[in-house]
């Protein structure tokens, strides 16, 4: 079920469906500068850290990456092919959702098993990529919120764990910095969320009144289409009151008000020429 903000709701089946598309195609799109920034970041930690750190750890840390990676890329490029997922969006959240978050948990992995314990320096060049990712990453998934959540929470509980057991007043405080850092990643990321939310709802309702203006507009010029009016100077004879018509031809008044408007005409006869045209026959009004 699409994640939408209690004042956004509710909707109908159809407008969750197509928000939950367009919030799985913005990810997609905004994800796209971390996923291909990842792997020079990737390159230049293992390279730094490759003096410090027991390279089997590092090589088998690259190999769990590299995995992850690959299918993170597969899955980036089969939704940015799709115009139209429809049914298939389900299928393409849960999947954002179960490659995204264990590729959040190698980099908190790395804080463990690429530790440098006597280096402090190195420690910084392994935990300033996290906390930067966590920043990029709260902006990039925060349309599909769920996403975004669990990307945050697997990138900063590593990092809190991590400190807290460094021992130390300086580490413990880094340690209840990441809490804090939880709580306000979270807080930004709802906001995105209904944000955006709400971008794309307003976006739905534009689309759907210029469809309705659209339809109207051509109702309303196929109907003045259809309308024949009369208009300007009619050439009438004085005596038998036929119009002359453009070819210079004189036809019965209601011959020609029929050819040229939408009016037809049904025969009676008035008062005055009952009277002429039959003296000695009484009609009534009605």
């Amino acid at each position: 079920m699409t994640d939408i903000p209690p004042d956004l709701q509710p909707l109908s089946d159809d407008i969750k469906s197509r928000l939950k598309e367009a919030q799985l195609f913005l990810m997609n799109e905004q994800s796209k500068l971390g996923l291909w920034s990842n792997p020079i970041l990737v390159l230049f930690i293992s390279t730094v850290l490759w003096t410090t750190v027991d390279h089997n750890a590092i090589i088998a840390w690259l190999v769990a990456w590299g995995l992850i990676f690959l299918i993170r890329v597969f899955g980036y490029f089969q939704i940015k092919k799709i115009s139209i997922l429809g049914d298939a969006a389900d299928k393409w959240h849960n999947f954002v959702i179960i490659t995204t978050t264990p590729y959040a948990l190698i980099w908190g992995v790395a804080l463990f098993v690429l530790w440098p314990v006597d280096s402090p320096p190195h420690q910084l060049v392994l935990t300033m990529p996290v906390v930067a990712m966590v920043a990029a990453g709260a902006a990039a998934y925060a349309p599909v919120k769920k996403v975004a959540q669990l990307f945050v929470l697997a990138l900063i509980f590593p990092l809190i764990i991590r400190f807290a057991t460094a021992g130390g007043a300086g580490y413990m405080a880094v340690s209840a910095m990441g809490v804090i850092y939880i709580a306000v990643s979270l807080g930004i990321i709802k906001n995105l969320h209904a944000s955006g939310a709400g971008a794309f709802l307003t976006s739905f309702e534009n689309q759907e009144m210029a469809e309705t203006l659209r339809s109207k507009n051509a109702d309303l010029e196929k109907a003045l289409g259809s309308v024949k009016a009369l208009s300007g100077l009619l050439p009438i004879c004085a005596n038998c009151k036929k119009i002359r018509d453009d070819h210079g031809y004189y036809q019965q008044i209601e011959h020609y008000i029929t050819e040229h408007s939408e009016a037809e005409f049904t025969h009676g006869i008035c008062p005055d020429c009952a009277k002429e045209l039959y003296p000695g026959i009484t009609l009534s009004d009605g």
